[in-house]
């Protein structure tokens, strides 16, 4: 059986992470939009109903890679 192999520099790995990312964003916004919210809306959402324990809003932007501000 033949094998293929192929090598990938960290230009074309950073490319690929960077397209999944993308579509994998695309996905969650077009299912989420049914209910009317945003995907950013939409990890808050998961983020407090999976949290052991109350979460501030200060935490919730430290998890989403927010300003606490925003």
């Amino acid at each position: 059986m033949d094998t293929i192999t192929t090598t990938y520099g960290k230009r074309e790995i950073w490319a690929l992470l960077d397209q999944a990312c993308t579509a994998m964003g695309r996905v969650a916004d077009n299912e989420l939009s049914q209910a009317g919210i945003s995907m950013m809306q939409g990890a808050v959402l998961f983020f407090v109903k999976n949290a052991k324990e109350p979460v501030t809003p200060a935490q919730i932007s430290r998890w989403l890679f927010r300003e606490p501000h925003t």
